[in-house]
């Protein structure tokens, strides 16, 4: 889940989540396709292949929350007519296409330590191995394959040979595919009868979830793929109703004028410097010019406690100010298409932008260079832009920069291996048009 400064990342976090709900809403049935094939299918089973309700746990062996999640799986499983299929998803490069870093070094390994064990001895091996390799999660020091050798008596040599096997490696990745098929961007992600528990938006807890499916008389469902579950993250997030007041903070990436009444309003809290924003800058651009009716308003949020210390970061590179703070000036002495131009340039510089170099272009935009840079030497402009900045800090905890905004939802996850981000962006912004008619 992540790059630097908080850019799209695969774990959730607590401060963002509301009060727990009972269970999680379900995806309506339109955004229930029929699958190809079930990517809720798994090879080994803890419980009876014939239970009725099944569990489905997408799952990595050094996530403390998979750990802490394992205890509630476990109690499902104590439950009559419950059985649970454990599924990969390792935080980590080395198996997960989807990973831009390894946040788990060693989870692939893990995974396919488990996978070992599954092949030699079937499924009473894999429960232990497991089993098992949560239990020395939490030591640092521990040799998870001698605890899987000591859990499931398999000889050490065979396990050791099997790990390395291309069957195992490949069954590892075909739930890696599985997973970002169906939308899984974190671990540990949990299906009941195909009902996502969505635990990180909306509360509530696994039993709860396995009791309601339990008294349902319908069959077990074909959850949302990736779009469509992102979408319904959305739809289920809280609404924030200080993301959605009206504000003369930010400013118009294109002009609203014309706009229908129901168009969607899009807000982003940006830092130029990240490359997350020409993603998402890109992906709104896109949709402005295919006629998607919306109205887009950007703010400033530099990824760095030196001019924004309600973000909660640590560090940064003080040059996101720098930025942040040309964008405001811009907008500031030039109105709304200095802002735009400015913002464009600021986007397409990414990192490589320095005081000379704004300096430059604001001369290139005609702007007062008097007041531009009155505008930084007396801090008029780092105040605004702080100011546009609280507006998300006072309401919530930044999960991803830039973080979008949609009616006063944020957007959980914009960036995913298996969907474009104007597609993801597009789809939210269709269902809020829908939901406004």
């Amino acid at each position: 889940m992540a790059a630097v400064a908080r850019e799209p990342t695969p774990a959730p976090s607590d401060s963002t989540k509301p009060s727990p709900a009972v269970v999680p809403s379900e995806p309506e049935a339109s955004a229930l396709p029929a699958l190809s094939r079930d990517r809720l299918a798994g090879r080994h089973t803890l419980g009876s292949r014939d239970a009725r309700i099944r569990v489905v746990l997408f799952t990595d062996y050094q996530c403390p929350d998979c750990a802490r999640v394992e205890q509630q799986v476990e109690q499902a499983l104590a439950r009559p007519n419950v059985a649970v299929v454990v599924k990969h998803f390792p935080l980590c490069k080395d198996c997960n296409s989807g990973m831009p870093m390894s946040m788990h070094p060693d989870a692939c390994r893990r995974a396919q330590l488990a996978e070992a064990a599954g092949q030699l001895g079937g499924d009473d091996a894999f429960t232990k191995a497991h089993r098992a390799l949560f239990a020395v999660q939490p030591t640092a020091t521990a040799d998870p394959i001698e605890a899987v050798v000591k859990a499931t008596g398999i000889d050490r040599a065979a396990l050791t040979e099997a790990m390395a096997r291309p069957e195992v490696i490949d069954a590892v990745k075909a739930d890696v595919a599985d997973a970002i098929a169906l939308g899984v961007t974190f671990t540990p992600m949990v299906f009941v009868n195909g009902h996502e528990w969505k635990w990180y938006l909306v509360g509530g807890t696994l039993a709860q979830l396995v009791e309601r499916v339990g008294s349902l008389a319908d069959a077990p469902v074909a959850p949302p793929e990736a779009v469509a579950k992102l979408v319904d993250d959305w739809r289920v997030a809280p609404r924030i109703e200080a993301l959605a007041a009206p504000t003369t903070l930010g400013r118009e990436l294109v002009s609203s004028d014309g706009m229908p009444a129901n168009a969607p309003e899009v807000r982003v809290w940006i830092d130029a410097r990240l490359q997350g924003a020409r993603v998402v800058d890109t992906a709104l651009r896109q949709l402005i010019a295919d006629g998607v009716p919306m109205r887009v308003r950007v703010f400033q949020f530099p990824a760095t406690d030196q001019c924004n210390p309600g973000s909660g970061f640590k560090g940064g590179d003080g040059r996101s100010c720098l930025s942040s703070a040309a964008a405001v000036a811009a907008g500031m002495i030039g109105g709304d298409e200095a802002f735009r131009a400015m913002h464009a340039w600021l986007i397409a510089q990414g990192t490589n932008v320095d005081m000379a170099a704004i300096l430059k272009e604001a001369a290139d935009l005609k702007l007062d260079a008097a007041r531009f840079q009155a505008a930084f030497s007396t801090g008029e402009a780092l105040a605004r832009v702080r100011e546009e900045a609280d507006v998300l800090n006072h309401a919530t905890k930044a999960t991803m920069v830039p973080t979008v905004v949609v009616n006063g939802r944020i957007i959980p996850r914009w960036s995913h291996p298996g969907a474009e981000t104007a597609a993801i962006v597009r789809a939210v912004i269709e269902r809020a048009a829908r939901d406004s008619d």
